[in-house]
């Protein structure tokens, strides 16, 4: 980079993940080191982005290994099925199939992702937790991050614990294959 040294130093998190909360609006970034979360910024979603701005969170967040957005809980819906244990290998497609079988939307129209909670070896089922959120809810919270400097990683519902947050498993964003 063309930034001195000293000066990078400064601006440098060490961070295994900047956290990306939503709330009316406001946007809210935080580092999260092994030491807790620390705030780094906040700004409006809704405003003109400000290029310098724009550079100062792209150089904040560059240093990451992850960005995640945590999805306000009302953009999420949750929901557990029962399904026969024989779909567990092909979850992922019977989900998706049966979309809008468990939801009021077809799967082309959302992301999702789903968590095995339980098996029933005696009924032959299984328990899935299903979280979706609407494709144009998302697409349009992301353009509108991205046109501040900021492309997630992953995003995933805030309600998620700690440490579920790191597991690939629970992004609501499509599956990258390869």
């Amino acid at each position: 980079g063309v930034m001195p040294q000293a000066l990078r130093s400064q601006f440098r998190v060490p961070s295994k993940a900047v956290l990306i909360e939503v709330d009316g609006g406001v946007c809210r970034l935080q580092s999260r080191t092994t030491k807790g979360t620390e705030f780094l910024t906040e700004f409006r979603l809704d405003e003109d982005p400000d290029l310098n701005e724009v550079e100062q969170r792209k150089m904040l967040i560059s240093m990451t290994e992850q960005i995640v957005l945590l999805l306000p809980d009302h953009y999420v819906l949750s929901k557990i099925i029962s399904l026969p244990q024989a779909t567990s290998s092909r979850l992922e497609n019977v989900l998706q199939f049966e979309m809008d079988r468990n939801t009021p939307f077809k799967a082309e129209d959302v992301y999702f992702n789903y968590q095995i909670l339980n098996h029933d070896t005696a009924q032959q089922t299984i328990q899935v937790k299903l979280e979706i959120v609407t494709r144009t809810v998302l697409d349009e919270l992301i353009s509108q991050l991205v046109s501040q400097g900021i492309t997630p990683s992953s995003v995933v519902p805030q309600s998620l614990s700690v440490s579920e947050i790191d597991n690939p498993a629970m992004s609501l964003l499509p599956r990258q294959n390869g």
